[in-house]
């Protein structure tokens, strides 16, 4: 919710719909805080990989919008695969 919120205060438009921060919360059930966050950055990522190559492509436009939706649930996928290896990869960096 302080992610949507947030957005609409940066970008003056909503970010993040309500079904986007519904499937957030079911994947916090089921995910748990920690596998939570990492599949919020990595649909963060995912969205913003995916968004870049469609500008460059010229395939989208700045302002354009993109369903969340789905980077949530590829990343929550991801993290029910390998999320703990992921966070034990990136701590072990330091």
């Amino acid at each position: 919710m302080a992610i949507a919120v947030l957005a609409f205060l940066i970008m003056g438009k909503e970010g993040m719909g309500g079904g986007d921060i519904k499937l957030m919360g079911a994947v916090g059930v089921f995910l748990g805080w920690k596998l939570t966050i990492l599949a919020m950055l990595l649909s963060f990522y995912l969205g913003g990989i995916i968004g870049i190559t469609l500008l460059i492509t010229r395939r989208g436009k700045p302002g354009d919008s993109m369903p969340y939706g789905p980077f949530i649930a590829v990343s929550s996928v991801i993290t029910i695969l390998c999320g703990k290896e992921i966070i034990n990869w990136y701590l072990a960096r330091f």
